[in-house]
């Protein structure tokens, strides 16, 4: 059963008690402010029901904007003092990321590094879809606040990208939110530039970053005796959150703290090999470099580490079925095709979706 953390619905709870509406807030829930001040996590479905409560008692709240300012880093436990104690915020998302699940198991976070910084994507469970404006808005709060306490800077330049339409009280998003966000996409997800993302972080503790990986490594260990994918769902996280050079299995061993032989071991339990999610990855990165630069062909077989240009341009096209060049003049007359048609503004993923 999906479940999740109390101290989100305590922060319901506070709020709506200066109101007096605290009683009424758990009308149709399993829920007691005794239960919930034990600190044992709740259900999903209590929780559902309490954020829809908040909805009708009070319509104009920001409801998921009250979570997300009120929840720290620190709010997620384990997973949150890794972040916080993180080398720099890039290390802390994909922390994050890796890990989200073992504390809240309705929603799944992929961070996937881009040519100009990073993409964070989120998802929830289909049980979500009445309140999926909230866990969205709590969610970028958190993210802005994180990016905020390791940069002290503002987060002004990234951008927001939300699945559900304007609320009504969509004026007060630019109080809260310092960057642009946009509404009825087709997914959730974050663009954030690279100059948040390395800067050292003033709150780095070696001892306990690593300390914390390990204890969170050895949670993925355990679920990796009921999940048959949790190793290569762990290893394509990791590569995706590189830019090339990808990094070697030794790395993704060392950040499980397992050897290299355990690692690839049971990603053959898993039917794959550390070579076949590399692989995937590359490509990946291929087909956005002819997207996305005007990089040569030779210079982007470099870029992935390929020796011979030849080499490249036949991985190419076994995974293609075109040559390199032939992708980039097909991407690059589609979007123009698609710029002088009907407003898309999610045109470069139709685009991509076309050619694939």
């Amino acid at each position: 059963m999906d479940n999740i953390a109390p101290s989100y619905a305590m922060f319901l709870i506070q709020e709506f008690q200066t109101r007096g509406l605290d009683e009424e807030l758990l009308r149709d829930t399993d829920l007691s402010l005794k239960t919930l001040e034990s600190g044992a996590n709740i259900s999903l479905t209590s929780f559902q029901r309490l954020l829809l409560n908040a909805e009708q008692l009070s319509p104009d709240t920001p409801v998921g904007l009250i979570i997300g300012r009120r929840a720290h880093i620190l709010t997620m436990g384990p997973i949150g003092v890794a972040a916080a104690t993180a080398p720099n915020a890039k290390e802390g998302l994909m922390a994050m990321e890796t890990f989200l699940h073992l504390h809240a198991t309705y929603s799944q976070v992929n961070l996937r590094a881009t040519p100009s910084g990073v993409r964070i994507d989120i998802s929830f469970h289909d049980q979500v879809p009445q309140t999926e404006r909230f866990h969205t808005e709590s969610l970028f709060f958190m993210v802005q606040h994180y990016i905020e306490m390791v940069t002290g800077q503002p987060l002004n330049n990234a951008r927001f990208n939300a699945r559900h339409s304007k609320p009504s009280y969509h004026h007060v998003y630019s109080q809260w939110i310092h960057s642009p966000i946009t509404f009825d996409n087709d997914s959730i997800s974050i663009d954030i530039p690279k100059e948040h993302l390395l800067k050292h972080s003033p709150f780095y503790n070696p001892a306990t970053w690593k300390q914390t990986l390990q204890t969170l490594s050895q949670r993925v260990r355990e679920l990796g005796k009921s999940n048959s994918h949790s190793y290569s769902q762990y290893v394509l996280s990791l590569l995706y959150s590189y830019e090339p050079p990808l990094p070697a299995v030794s790395f993704a061993a060392e950040r499980l703290h397992i050897s290299e032989r355990t690692l690839n071991r049971r990603l053959q339990k898993e039917n794959t090999n550390f070579r076949e999610l590399k692989s995937q990855v590359m490509q990946f990165w291929a087909e956005q470099y002819l997207q996305d630069t005007e990089l040569s062909v030779e210079a982007i077989a470099n870029l992935l580490g390929y020796q011979d240009t030849a080499n490249f341009r036949r991985a190419f096209r076994n995974q293609k079925h075109c040559s390199p060049q032939e992708y980039r003049k097909r991407f690059s007359d589609l979007a123009r095709a698609n710029t002088l048609g009907p407003v898309n503004t999610n045109s470069d993923a139709s685009v991509a979706s076309q050619i694939a």
